[in-house]
């Protein structure tokens, strides 16, 4: 007899964040800087997107476990990146 299993390869579980930003350049950095650490693989997948000003993040995994570590490394990716901008004087320009 033979048997085979065939495993679903898409994940199950999804988040989607949305960010708005001053300026889409800003958005865009943001983006561009979130991408570089692409931990795709798979068991989870994350995207990123720029609409106008709005940084949009989706991202998706096998377990509800693995999504929340995914998550919070995302998360703190981000809360670097927006720190990291606000120490620039144009950053600040834009906010007002």
């Amino acid at each position: 007899m033979n048997i085979e299993i065939e495993e679903e390869k898409t994940p199950n579980f999804s988040y989607t964040l949305s960010v708005k930003f001053p300026s889409k350049e800003t958005a865009t950095m943001v983006c561009k800087t979130l991408k570089v650490d692409d931990n795709r693989n798979e068991n989870s997948l994350v995207d990123y997107q720029v609409d106008e000003t709005t940084l949009i993040i989706k991202i998706s995994a096998k377990t509800v476990k693995l999504l929340r570590a995914v998550i919070f490394s995302t998360m703190e990716f981000l809360t670097l990146s927006i720190r990291t901008l606000r120490s620039f004087p144009i950053f600040e320009e834009e906010k007002n």
